[in-house]
């Protein structure tokens, strides 16, 4: 089970272009995780958003696909809130992973 119904997310993983290969193999990587859900999936025609609950899994997960595919990553982040006890600011992290070359 990846997907959960909380709403709640840490990060954005964006898949451009469309390619069931990485797709399976982030499924599968979330999925031997097991402490990483999507909460939600947006298919749009040029490429898939996934939103996951863990920022750091995003990152670790784009490092290994770099590896695996050829690809450019772009990592930018988003003032989310504050935290209320610490007051430390919040970011939401979103990694756009972009295939270079055809599979």
């Amino acid at each position: 089970m990846i997907y959960t119904k909380d709403q709640n997310y840490q990060g954005i993983l964006q898949l451009r272009p469309n390619n069931e290969k990485v797709l399976n193999y982030v499924y599968d990587e979330i999925e031997r995780s097991g402490h990483v859900f999507i909460t939600k999936e947006i298919n749009k025609k040029f490429g898939t958003d996934l939103y996951l609950t863990n920022k750091y899994f995003i990152i670790q997960l784009s490092k290994r696909l770099k590896n695996k595919f050829h690809c450019k990553i772009t990592r930018s982040r988003s003032l989310y809130g504050k935290t209320r006890h610490s007051s430390k600011l919040v970011y939401r992290t979103t990694m756009c992973f972009r295939l270079t070359k055809d599979l």
